[in-house]
């Protein structure tokens, strides 16, 4: 009887893996990225944001900040919206008072704009104007860092599972030497 209770309860943790395994969208991104900007001269100072970023890149995105969360900015620039073009993979990320399309962006004083593209695999960048009272800069480098990496809810599912089928066979064998 409690070998069918274990061989029971060992099914249903794998049949939950499986499950959730199999939920999740492969489309889903979820993103941790620092972005530092600089500009020719040194002027304006450097521009760095961090910010975490989670959507669907299925289809085109249109101007939000649904899923966008900023975790620091060096820069006054508020809000902080973006868009997404799926033939592109490109994530438009505005910040201040300017507008973003999964085509472009657009720029007021006060703003900046920069396109992030391969955004679903390896984000890459290098195109950013920042505008100010001062004119409109183009970043002359610009540098993206992956933030710390976040497993999946199945990953999770897996690694208790196998913690806990690894912990049930050593107790096993340990009940069997004894």
């Amino acid at each position: 009887m409690k070998a069918v209770r274990k061989l029971a309860l060992l099914g249903g943790t794998i049949a939950a893996v499986l499950a959730l395994g199999t939920s999740a969208n492969a489309t889903i991104i979820n993103k941790t990225i620092n972005l530092v900007a600089t500009f020719p001269g040194g002027t304006p100072s450097p521009l760095n944001v961090n910010f975490s970023i989670t959507f669907d890149n299925a289809t085109n995105i249109n101007q939000t900040n649904s899923g966008l969360v900023i975790n620091g900015s060096s820069g006054a620039f508020s809000p902080f919206v973006y868009a997404y073009n799926t033939a592109s993979d490109t994530l438009t990320l505005v910040g201040g008072n300017g507008s973003a399309s999964p085509g472009g962006c657009s720029n007021s004083p006060g703003s900046f704009c920069s396109f992030i593209g391969s955004i679903s695999t390896t984000p890459s960048s290098n195109f950013l104007l920042l505008s100010n009272d001062s004119g409109l800069f183009f970043a002359n480098s610009i540098v993206l860092t992956n933030g710390g990496a976040v497993p999946e809810p199945a990953t999770w599912a897996m690694m208790i599972a196998g913690f806990g089928l690894a912990g049930s066979a050593l107790r096993r064998r340990r009940a069997v030497a004894a």
